[in-house]
Formats: C-alpha cells, sequence, structure tokens
C-alpha cells in the first residue's frame, strides 16, 4: 500500500486531535479505560472458565 501526502496528514491529524482529547478530558478518559479494562478482564476470566471446564469434560469422557 503506497500511502499519498493525503494519508498522512489525516494520520497525523487522527493522532494530534486524539491526544488532545486525551489531554482535556483526561478524568473521562482513565475513567473509560478502566471499566474497559475491567470489563475486559472478567470476560477473559469467563472465558478461562469455560476452557476449564471443557477439558475437564473431555478429560473424564476421555478416561484420564
Amino acid at each position: 500500500m503506497k500511502w499519498n501526502n493525503k494519508d498522512w496528514f489525516w494520520l497525523t491529524a487522527g493522532i494530534i486531535y486524539a491526544c488532545g482529547i486525551a489531554f482535556i478530558w483526561k478524568e473521562q478518559l482513565m475513567t473509560a479505560i478502566s471499566y474497559v479494562s475491567t470489563f475486559v478482564s472478567i470476560v477473559l476470566a469467563g472465558v478461562a472458565m469455560y476452557f476449564s471446564v471443557i477439558s475437564m469434560i473431555h478429560a473424564t469422557h476421555n478416561g484420564h
């Protein structure tokens, strides 16, 4: 993929915009990131429990 000057402009503008928003609403952004990371941790714990149960069921059925 060949990048044009227009592509670099939009990438740079997006990064500057994101940094500006992060600086202006630092408190709200940190709160949102905290909630998202908590949610992701809970989901990953659920996935780990699911695979643990599935593994135990397969081991029980295979006689191990």
